[in-house]
């Protein structure tokens, strides 16, 4: 009897319990061989093979266990370029239109050997590697998260031996594709967020810390699924889009390790996303930039004269972009109440690393600034750091003058 469980077949293989389990009637071997029928996610199946006999796992992985058309690209740049949207087209079409295929199987051709022995461990229920992000309604809030916590990332991954793995793809096949890399025969499982700028500057990437060579590292049960996890801090540089955006999330297998996040080091490393595996997420992250108020100080310059005001800010960067303050994005800073009075807010010719935070102090004094009448009044800060970008309004609690 080589049919076990009813869906997994096992030597000696006959054709006619082969059609029984892929639900045709056929005793051929060359039909039973190239049937539609075929789950392409079972690990053992027909293949491409030049040879007539038995094939080794070593000869099944260097034809990929099937599957052609799977996307390559030399750097991490060129992967976020992969969805990036063709004259607005949204969704991205390269992930989820059909115009081209990717992770497609391939039935033996016609003038290919069709070994039988091929179906010897067939498993007519697998499923796909690996399936999109696991997450709750499709958002992931990050906003109130310390800088050092830890965003987990799980997709759930086939662990059936008889299933296709990430782990049984052979991709130093696909890494001899570019010649001016070293041919390196570790992997390791990546995750990439891109709001799908063409130029890569809104993607980040990391890895696993373990190679995927003896299987699939980092696995954990999440609502009763395998699923392999892929961890990153919650820094400022981890925002991919903007303060709540919609990106782009997908699983991808590179030749080094990079952790934490960053294209740092990546740029040459080839990647191979499982684009089957994507899904958009709304990613919140809180503000591009935290804006507060800091101390405000009252001061009489005489015993019947105008007042003094000093406004503190403080302004955290975080982006993962440094930000360039000139002329033309410095805002405002006002006091309104009895009197208005304004100023630029942001010194030129400023720059705000990522993650870091700029104190700016400014002193309402002098003839065109200074008050000269009392009463309640507030500090409003009015800033928009990028043309057509997220604009700011902060507006501080009331302080008495006199």
């Amino acid at each position: 009897m080589s049919i076990k469980n009813g869906n997994k077949i096992e030597a000696p293989v006959s054709p006619w319990e082969v059609s029984k389990v892929l639900g045709i009637r056929s005793g051929d071997v060359g039909t039973v061989c190239t049937s539609t029928r075929i789950n392409p996610w079972a690990k053992y199946k027909p293949v491409n093979h030049t040879k007539f006999t038995v094939l080794t796992d070593d000869e099944r992985a260097e034809a990929q266990y099937g599957i052609t058309n799977i996307p390559l690209f030399g750097s991490q740049i060129d992967m976020a370029r992969f969805v990036a949207p063709a004259d607005g087209d949204t969704p991205p079409a390269p992930l989820t239109g059909t115009a081209s295929k990717y992770w497609d199987y391939e039935l033996p051709p016609y003038n290919k050997p069709k070994r039988l022995s091929d179906f010897d461990g067939y498993w007519h229920q697998a499923i796909r590697p690996i399936e999109p992000l696991q997450i709750l309604n499709d958002e992931l809030d990050i906003s109130g998260m310390a800088d050092s916590e830890e965003v987990y990332f799980d997709f759930p991954v086939a662990t059936a031996d008889a299933n296709l793995k990430i782990s049984d793809f052979a991709f130093k096949y696909l890494w001899n594709k570019f010649s001016q890399l070293t041919q390196g025969t570790t992997y390791y499982l990546g995750l990439c967020l891109t709001d799908g700028k063409k130029d890569g500057s809104g993607t980040r990437t990391v890895t696993q810390n373990a190679s995927m060579n003896n299987g699939i590292p980092d696995v954990r049960t999440v609502d009763g699924k395998q699923c392999a996890f892929i961890r990153m801090p919650r820094a400022p540089r981890m925002a991919a889009a903007p303060p709540s955006g919609l990106i782009w999330v997908f699983p991808f297998v590179t030749d080094s390790v990079k952790t934490p996040l960053g294209l740092a080091g990546l740029e040459s490393h080839p990647a191979v996303p499982f684009s089957f595996a994507a899904k958009q997420i709304r990613l919140k992250t809180g503000k591009a930039y935290l804006i507060t108020f800091g101390e405000i100080k009252v001061t009489k310059l005489a015993k019947n004269g105008p007042w003094e005001v000093s406004v503190k800010v403080n302004v955290r960067n975080q982006t993962d972009s440094a930000l360039g303050v000139n002329t033309g994005n410095q805002g405002t800073i006002s006091l309104t109440g009895q009197q208005e009075r304004s100023m630029p807010f942001m010194p030129a010719n400023t720059v705000i690393a990522p993650g870091a935070t700029l104190t700016v102090e400014k002193i309402f004094t002098g003839n065109n600034y200074q008050l000269t009448q009392g009463g309640d009044y507030r500090a409003v800060v009015q800033w928009q750091p990028y043309p057509g970008g997220e604009s700011y309004n902060i507006t501080s609690s009331y302080f008495s003058v006199g």
